[in-house]
């Protein structure tokens, strides 16, 4: 090398290692006419590299009635009415207990992963160190419990969000809920 950057191919680039094993993506805004992907702005044909794997998201109407069958949802209980369950709020050292007042369902549509249906619950106690007194509170789902807990014990932070998949854990496992969808 005399000092010059190399140059990587597309195809090297794409298969080398990324932070967290991730490939850089694109989104085509495209739609299907006359058995081929065009572009939505200029009507030219969408040209990929031969073996691109491509995910396309399509309104379920446009799919032909002999094909929906494969993208049905469907629904599973994945915990009880009464199963507890634990968050942590990152640089709080304050874990806090949520009992399930209905079942816990997923649902799942196609291929997509299954996500969490509301299901009422009772954040019913909390464990670390605060000043607050703790009183029990109801939401109607779990991404509520972790807003309502966040914003009464984190009154600073910028957000009070998080994903319930990987936040919360079952309290008789320790296994997250993201160990569950289907």
């Amino acid at each position: 090398m005399t000092g010059e950057k190399e140059q990587k191919t597309g195809f090297e680039y794409a298969n080398q290692e990324h932070f967290y094993g991730d490939y850089p993506t694109a989104y085509i805004d495209a739609k299907y006419k006359d058995g081929k992907f065009v572009y939505l702005e200029d009507q030219q044909e969408v040209i990929l590299q031969d073996r691109a794997i491509v995910r396309l998201v399509v309104y379920r109407k446009d799919i032909p009635e002999e094909m929906r069958e494969r993208f049905h949802s469907t629904s599973k209980k994945v915990l009880d009415k009464g199963s507890r369950l634990y968050f942590r709020l990152p640089n709080t050292r304050l874990t806090f207990f949520v009992g399930l007042l209905e079942d816990l369902l997923f649902i799942k549509a196609g291929n997509k992963p299954a996500r969490v249906i509301n299901a009422r619950c009772e954040v019913y106690d909390v464990k670390g160190p605060t000043t607050q007194k703790f009183e029990p509170f109801e939401v109607d789902s779990l991404n509520q419990a972790y807003f309502q807990a966040s914003v009464r014990y984190r009154q600073d932070a910028r957000s009070h969000t998080g994903n319930i998949y990987d936040k919360f854990y079952i309290l008789d496992t320790d296994r997250s809920l993201s160990t569950l969808r289907f």
